[in-house]
Parts: C-alpha cells; structure tokens; sequence
C-alpha cells in the first residue's frame, strides 16, 4: 500500500484500513451487513483508542509544562503569562474531551491565582508575588 511506504515505521501504527463494501458480492446481503459491522466496530475501536492515545500525549505536554512552571514559582523566571496560558491550554483540553471534573480544577486553580494576583496589586505587594 503506497499510504505505509510513505509513513515511518513507527508512524504505520496510525494508519488504518476501512474496507466497507458498498455493493453486495454475489452471497447473499445478510453477510454484507455483517462485514459492514464488523468494519465499522473495528474502525470505531481503532479510531477511538489512537483519539485517546492522541489525548493521552497532549495532556501529558501540558502536565510538564505546568510541572516547569511550578518549578519555577519562586525564582524570576516565572511568568505568570506563561503559567495562566498553560493551565488554561491544559483545561481546554481536557474540557474538548468531556473531562469537565478536572477542567474545572485548572480553572479553579487559575481563579485562586489570578484573585490573589489582584489582592497582591490592591495592597502593593506584587512584586513579593511574583518573584
């Protein structure tokens, strides 16, 4: 197949081969419909494991990132830019995959920040917060 020669090696693993026969061969259409079933289950199998993976790879990027940012906290390279576009990447993310519990966590997260941010601005003691 010219598709597998054109991927790496270890990219082969994300391609996926629908066959659904549209027209019925010369048996009979109840063994049609069963092929046809049996396609699409793989496909949605295989479809929804290589989604998840790709989640999977998504969310562990901005889990170090965040890890790096938090590392980062107490020393004048923090940037709470940075830290905010991180976390709320992070949320997004896990909202597009109906992973609300855990959104609402970075959002929470970032609420505490960003009030404390503007408790610290308020009292004049900004500087201390961000370094």
């Amino acid at each position: 197949m010219r598709q597998e020669a054109d991927l790496k090696k270890k990219d082969r693993a994300r391609l996926l081969k629908f066959d659904v026969l549209l027209y019925p061969p010369s048996d009979s259409k109840l063994q049609l419909h069963e092929h046809q079933d049996r396609e699409w289950l793989h496909f949605l199998s295989v479809f929804s494991s290589l989604l998840s993976h790709s989640f999977s790879q998504t969310l562990a990027k901005y889990d170090a990132a965040i890890r790096q940012q938090d590392a980062l906290r107490g020393s004048p390279k923090w940037d709470l830019t940075q830290f905010f576009l991180v976390k709320e990447g992070a949320a997004l993310a896990l909202c597009q995959f109906s992973a609300t519990d855990a959104a609402l966590r970075h959002y929470d997260e970032l609420e505490a920040l960003i009030d404390s941010f503007g408790q610290s601005l308020h009292d004049g003691t900004v500087n201390s917060m961000l370094t």
